[in-house]
């Protein structure tokens, strides 16, 4: 069991990878994780693989000595590892605390020490659709998303539709690109990539070859603040993913700025939309041509306010920390 003191504080260590505003889709939950638990009081301190983030008075350590990973681990009541770390994790074969091993990504191969690791941790993942390809029984933490920058406030949309993410292959940019070519010949519409990636040249070279270089810009890495504003310009959010997303926290954003979105249906995709939007086939670039040109119609429908409001609810991080707070005190 985990004990609380007099106050009712833990001393929770966060193991992440990534922790930057860089860091991707892993770091962004274990940033809004520590933002909801400190919120309800709890003692965080993260340590992280990368460099020069912060101090252990910060509430971070970066690249973390062998000491520091033992005595951080050793003092605290419980442990949150993001991700299955076993370069931080390991003092955890050692010393026993509570732990949760929420998985992000699926684990093809597992090392000896790793699956050895895992049995001293609650297995969680982030959807329903991880779970099920789980070996052993596992809990749903879901992701939370920054309520602080993404919501819905009265503006001009004057864009038609957004990308957000990584530009490499799995992503899906092209049969975007593509989709959008089929869909231009019907009329004008506009089309904003925001990322950075290996494909960044490919797309930008593509869309110069068929000429619509005046109705797709590439903008590259934008910060959260920026996101979300170029989200609340434009009506349709799309996520065009030809690989299995574990989860999907750009549907989330999207809904929570008030765009429609259109999505592959691929993964736990599926379970971020949660019935809020529109799914079309992935990889099928006519399906999302049809997909896009239905939300451009003035007749379509938008989520049902009270559901959109519960689903988005679920995900914010103070919800979440709480998620997490529970399955530590239960276990």
């Amino acid at each position: 069991m985990v004990f609380l003191n007099e106050t009712g504080v833990m001393k929770i260590v966060l193991l992440t990878a990534k922790f930057s505003q860089k860091g991707g889709g892993v770091a962004t939950v274990s940033r809004l994780l520590v933002r909801g638990l400190r919120a309800r009081n709890h003692q965080v301190m993260v340590l992280t693989s990368e460099e020069g983030l912060g101090e252990p008075t910060a509430g971070i350590i970066s690249r973390p000595s062998p000491l520091d990973l033992i005595w951080q681990i050793y003092t605290c009541d419980a442990v949150i590892m993001q991700g299955c770390i076993l370069k931080l994790g390991w003092p955890l074969l050692l010393v026993r605390r509570k732990a949760i091993l929420v998985r992000h990504i699926f684990e093809l191969r597992k090392a000896f020490p790793v699956s050895w690791l895992e049995n001293r941790c609650v297995l969680a993942t982030v959807s329903r659709y991880m779970a099920s390809h789980e070996s052993i029984p596992c809990r749903i933490l879901p992701n939370p998303y920054d309520n602080d920058y993404f919501y819905n406030k009265s503006s001009l949309r004057d864009r038609d539709f957004i990308f957000v993410g990584r530009l490499i292959e799995q992503k899906g940019l092209m049969i975007l690109l593509k989709a959008f070519v089929v869909l231009s010949k019907d009329g004008d519409c506009s089309l904003t990539i925001i990322g950075e990636g290996s494909q960044k040249e490919i797309g930008e070279d593509y869309v110069r070859k068929i000429g619509l270089e005046d109705r797709v810009d590439f903008l590259g890495h934008q910060d959260a603040p920026q996101v979300a504003n170029q989200m609340r310009r434009h009506k349709v959010v799309v996520v065009p993913s030809i690989w299995e997303e574990p989860f999907g926290l750009v549907v989330l954003e999207g809904l929570a700025c008030g765009c429609r979105v259109v999505a592959a249906n691929r993964g736990g995709i599926p379970e971020g939309l949660n019935g809020l939007g529109i799914l079309y086939e992935a990889e099928d670039v006519a399906d999302l041509a049809r997909a896009l040109r239905e939300q451009l119609s003035e007749s379509v429908l938008m989520p049902e306010k009270q559901a959109l409001c519960q689903h988005l609810e679920w995900h914010q991080p103070a919800n979440v920390a709480m998620e997490y707070e529970n399955l530590l005190l239960k276990n």
